[in-house]
């Protein structure tokens, strides 16, 4: 398995998920060998940095896993996720018209999951709060 580390942009909030710049190493996670992670990010100042990340209509991307903390992903098409999908404190997945396949689906008690009208396929267990 493959690391994809997010590190946000600070020209721009709002990023599209196949921007290199926006992944540690130059290069943007699309495999079902990615482990994507989306880390809390910090301004010198120490305030929260959140980025809004686009997968738009007609993208369609894949990992095995994705790990969203303090981070919006936006879901407008595909997202394959062979494993698990973690949306841990301050994260949130906004789906208006995507969808969204999962091995398996764990969030924290705090946490927004989905806003939108589309559809989660979970190829696992039910998922999981807490």
């Amino acid at each position: 398995m493959t690391t994809y580390t997010f590190i946000g942009k600070a020209s721009s909030q709002s990023v599209m998920w196949d921007d290199p710049s926006v992944w540690a190493g130059g290069v943007f996670p699309n495999s079902s060998t990615a482990d994507v992670v989306f880390p809390k990010i910090t301004t010198s100042g120490g305030d929260i940095y959140t980025s809004f990340v686009n997968i738009p209509h007609p993208e369609s991307f894949s990992a095995n896993t994705v790990s969203i903390t303090d981070n919006y992903l936006e879901i407008y098409e595909r997202l394959s996720v062979t494993n698990a999908v973690n949306i841990m404190t301050g994260g949130e997945i906004d789906m208006l018209t995507g969808v969204l396949s999962a091995g398996s689906l764990r969030w924290q008690l705090t946490v927004t999951i989905f806003r939108g009208s589309a559809r989660l396929m979970l190829l696992g267990p039910s998922p999981t709060r807490g």
